[in-house]
């Protein structure tokens, strides 16, 4: 492309961006101010089961020796 292409492209968006430029402010307006949710009960999360260090290990050797007495 020659420049003249590329200077008309950029001027135009350039004027495409400053004509919707709006500075944003932290009002909201009438209609969520009066806004007000309706929230339920929130539902949790169901814990899991904590064990204790070492225990899959035990758990392990547990199974280890079943296995080797049904063999």
């Amino acid at each position: 492309m020659n420049q003249k292409k590329l200077d008309k492209i950029i001027s135009s968006i350039r004027e495409d961006m400053g004509v919707g430029a709006v500075v944003p402010t932290n009002h909201t307006g009438k209609d969520v101010a009066n806004f007000s949710p309706v929230m339920g009960k929130l539902e949790r999360r169901k814990k899991f089961i904590t064990l204790p260090p070492g225990s899959r290990r035990n758990w392990l050797k547990a199974v280890k020796k079943k296995k080797k007495g049904e063999t």
